[in-house]
C-alpha cells in the first residue's frame, strides 16, 4: 500500500482481504454478544412498543432507508404522527438516522436485525396495517 506516481493511494488485494476478515470477526463477536443477552434485549424492546400499534407499524415499515414522509405515505398516516413515533423509536435506540443528501432517512439498527427483533415484533403484535 502506498501512493503511486499518479498520487493515488492504492490498497492491495491482500490488505482488502485482511480488512474483510477482521470485519467478519467483529460481526461474529457482536452477534455472539447480542445473542447472550437476547432475552433481556427482547423484553426491553417489547416494552418500547407497549400498546402502540402505530409505533409497531412505523417500525416495521422501516425495511430500508426511509424518511418520515415516505413512511407516512406508505402507511396512509399523517406525517406528524409518524414523526412522533420515529422520535420515540430513535430515542430508545431501535432506529438510527442515516446520512443522506435527500431528507433525513431512518433505518432499523442492525444489532436488532441480527437477533430477529422485526420477526418477533410481527408475531407479538397484530395491527390493522400489519394484516394487509
Amino acid at each position: 500500500m502506498g501512493i503511486c506516481c499518479c498520487g493515488v493511494n492504492h490498497v492491495s488485494e491482500k490488505k482488502i482481504e485482511e480488512l474483510l476478515s477482521v470485519c467478519k470477526r467483529i460481526e461474529e463477536l457482536l452477534f455472539l454478544s447480542l445473542y447472550q443477552d437476547r432475552n433481556k434485549i427482547i423484553e426491553s424492546t417489547l416494552g418500547v412498543f407497549g400498546t402502540s400499534s402505530r409505533r409497531v407499524d412505523v417500525y416495521l415499515a422501516l425495511d430500508g432507508k426511509k424518511t418520515a414522509t415516505e413512511i407516512a405515505s406508505e402507511l396512509d398516516m399523517k406525517r406528524p404522527n409518524v414523526s412522533i413515533e420515529i422520535g420515540i423509536l430513535f430515542n430508545s435506540g431501535l432506529i438510527e438516522q442515516v446520512e443522506d443528501k435527500q431528507g433525513s432517512p431512518y433505518r432499523r439498527r442492525m444489532c436488532f436485525e441480527l437477533i430477529g427483533i422485526p420477526s418477533i415484533i410481527k408475531t407479538q403484535f397484530t395491527t390493522p396495517k400489519s394484516k394487509s
